[in-house]
């Protein structure tokens, strides 16, 4: 679906296709894909040898080398205690995290950042690509798709969630929560 929303904005530059036939194409796959992702977060993926978190690390570092950019994973705490609800939504967190730098960002570097101290977990991710969009004066800022599911599963762990400019360029994402 992605890959077809990426051909109809294609097509608008070409002009060759009428306009309305355009924004119809264009609605029915975004409906499409909000329909495919409510459908994927409804399936409950099965734990599998690795665990959650050394999942997202393999996800995050195949999803990076497809994007030509560098992966750093800076840290990856014990979190064998903690309820495996709370383990899987942290590593959910990571992998959209990195498919949105991936995809929007234009990043040459990617860093993980994962700490434990005591009962405060913090997830960051960050990059040095373009940065957050410019909004037009006045106009909401539309977080799309990744950074509302992000911020779901942060709020239904009873944690925080922000996205702020980089200090130099780029994006941060920090989830961070108390966990007993």
């Amino acid at each position: 679906m992605t890959f077809l929303l990426m051909e109809v904005d294609r097509a608008r530059e070409d002009a060759k296709v009428p306009s309305d036939v355009l924004d119809r194409i264009d609605s029915l796959a975004r409906g499409a894909l909000r329909s495919a992702r409510q459908v994927v977060l409804g399936i409950s993926v099965p734990d599998d040898a690795r665990g959650p978190m050394q999942a997202a690390r393999d996800y995050s570092e195949a999803t990076v080398a497809v994007g030509g950019c560098e992966l750093v994973w800076e840290a990856m705490p014990d979190l064998d205690d903690l309820p495996g609800h709370i383990v899987r939504d942290l590593a959910a967190v990571i992998r959209e995290s990195v498919t949105n730098i991936a995809r929007h960002a234009a990043a040459k570097t990617i860093y993980v950042r994962l700490v434990r101290d005591g009962a405060s977990v913090v997830v960051t991710v960050e990059d040095d690509g373009v940065g957050l969009a410019p909004r037009l004066k006045g106009a909401p800022r539309d977080p799309g798709y990744g950074l509302r599911a992000n911020r779901e599963l942060a709020e239904g762990l009873g944690g925080s969630f922000t996205v702020q400019p980089r200090f130099g360029g780029g994006t941060v994402v920090r989830l961070e929560l108390m966990v007993e």
